[in-house]
Order: C-alpha cells, then sequence, then structure tokens
C-alpha cells in the first residue's frame, strides 16, 4: 500500500466553525480534503494503531496532483497528537481557529445539550460549576496547547484564524487559508456564503428520552452483562427508542442566551488567558475584549 502524507491538518479548536472551513478546504480544485471530518488518527491511540490502513480509506478517492488534509479539533489538546503529526510529517501545514472562550464554551454546551449527549435540564452554571466535567472551559485555554504545537514546528507553518474575524469576512479567511497552503488563492467556493446550519435543530421529540437512550447505549457497550443484555435483544429495543423519538422533519430552534450573570463571571475568569494568547500569537485580539 502506498503511503499517505498528508500536507495539511486543521487542529482547533472545537465549536469555531471548523466544519464549515473544512466544506470549503473540500470544494477547492486544488485540495483533496478527508472524505469524513474528524479522523482523530493522531490522537487516538486504538485508530494510530492501525497505521497507513486506516488514514487510506479516507483519501481514497484522492487524485494525483492535489494536496491532501483533514481536521481533527482534539488534536490540539493533545501532546501525543502534536508529536505524532511531526513523525508523520514535520512540514505539514496546521491550521488553528480559535474562539472567544465563553462563546466557545457556551456553544460546545448547546451542541451537546441539543444531541442529548447531556442531559437537558442541566443549565450552563450547572455544567461549568465545579470540576468542569465536560470540559467547557478547560478548552478554551488555548495557551499552553499553542505553546507546545509552537515548540514543534516553525511558527510559519502554523495559521491561526480567529472565528470572529472568519465570520465577519469569511472571503478573506478562504483566501488565506488557500495561501497559506500554496493553492490558488481567487478560488470563490460555492458554499462561501451559505449560511450551513449544521447543529441548530430540533432533532428529537423528547431531548431527555434522547439523552437516557444514550446514557443506556454506553452501558450497554461497555457493560459485564453484555452477553445477557444480547439475549434480551436490549441493543434491539434501544435502535428502537432512538429511532421513534427521532424528528423525520427537523425543527429550527432559536439560541438561548447565556445570563449576564454567568457570562461576566467567566468572561472575569479568561482575562489573563485572552492576554497570554495575545502574547503568544503575536496579534491583539480586540474582538474578544470587547465581548468581555
Amino acid at each position: 500500500m502506498q503511503e499517505i502524507k498528508l500536507d495539511f491538518i486543521g487542529i482547533g479548536a472545537p465549536r469555531t466553525g471548523t466544519t464549515h472551513l473544512s466544506t470549503l478546504l473540500a470544494e477547492h480544485p486544488e485540495i483533496c480534503f478527508s472524505s469524513r471530518k474528524e479522523l482523530h488518527y493522531f490522537n487516538f491511540d486504538h485508530i494510530y494503531s492501525q497505521g497507513q490502513t486506516y488514514l487510506a480509506k479516507y483519501f481514497n478517492h484522492c487524485p494525483a496532483g492535489k494536496i491532501k488534509g483533514e481536521w481533527s479539533t482534539d488534536y490540539l489538546y493533545s501532546p501525543a497528537a502534536a508529536q505524532r503529526i511531526k513523525e508523520h510529517n514535520p512540514n505539514v501545514k496546521l491550521l488553528i481557529c480559535l474562539r472567544e472562550p465563553v462563546e466557545r464554551a457556551y456553544s460546545h454546551f448547546l451542541l451537546q445539550k441539543y444531541s442529548a449527549s447531556i442531559m437537558p435540564f442541566q443549565s450552563f452554571r450547572q455544567a461549568v460549576t465545579g470540576h468542569d466535567k465536560y470540559n467547557y472551559l478547560k478548552l478554551g485555554f488555548y495557551s499552553q496547547p499553542l505553546r507546545y504545537y509552537l515548540s514543534l514546528f516553525p511558527r510559519q507553518n502554523i495559521l491561526i484564524l480567529i472565528y470572529e474575524e472568519v465570520v465577519n469576512n469569511p472571503e478573506q479567511a478562504i483566501g488565506a487559508i488557500y495561501e497559506f497552503l500554496g493553492v490558488a488563492k481567487n478560488f470563490r467556493p460555492p458554499s462561501l456564503n451559505k449560511n450551513i446550519d449544521y447543529r441548530g435543530r430540533k432533532k428529537f421529540y423528547s431531548l431527555t428520552i434522547a439523552a437516557i437512550v444514550n446514557k443506556l447505549i454506553i452501558y450497554y457497550k461497555h457493560s459485564r452483562f453484555k452477553t445477557v443484555l444480547q439475549h434480551l435483544q436490549t441493543r434491539r429495543l434501544l435502535r428502537w427508542l432512538k429511532k421513534v423519538n427521532r424528528r423525520q422533519v427537523q425543527q429550527k430552534f432559536s439560541k438561548p442566551a447565556i445570563s449576564q450573570e454567568t457570562a461576566h463571571e467567566l468572561k472575569r475568569l479568561y482575562q489573563s488567558e485572552i492576554a497570554t494568547v495575545e502574547k503568544i500569537i503575536d496579534r491583539p485580539l480586540p474582538i474578544w475584549k470587547k465581548l468581555s
């Protein structure tokens, strides 16, 4: 099997518009993007151990002559992924998109709430209080992972994008990405100005039932009684519950606003972190400070 070498990799961060950016990358005639986003090849041991066999199947559609890449947002926070990426291609070009930390955390919370990954009655404040169980706040502390990647790769091989600037001027942002990757920067991707609503829909009749079923599925997969549960056709029952609870026609929902009290409290938490990030990337972030 021919060895696959990626020319670029998007490494972060979650809830910063990376799905839309990946679509725009895939539309460029000189780029071949992985057939699925979030391969997690470099950060999951059980996937990385499969080697080139795993990676190749997501790029077998690529014709010769195109540059190849993928985007997995968890790479930013994984030192193991950083080391493996360097071993894979020390000259790889890295894309990082960052977002004002409080808005990023709240967007992450809403994603998990409306996809039934967490119980729907849990508030954002409850979710970030105490040990930050779901890492909503932790993932907004960008300085340490940024420093680590910058210690391994040349600065000119890393393009840092700011989510708010991408939203405000998508044409300029995608042009900068194309130029960074060495492809025609004047290409206008068809999806450039489309309002792509990836997550903002009601998918279930009952979020509570969906969340409970998801938790039961996880329990089933890891239960020591899996053999017994299989005889009881538990998996079939859970699949049926999931199916009948899913809306045939998904409905849009309005994004509920974060409470002012919680927002102000968390923005104070990130003040010094934002100043540190500004020093690392050597540019001011007034758009983040306007939000604080």
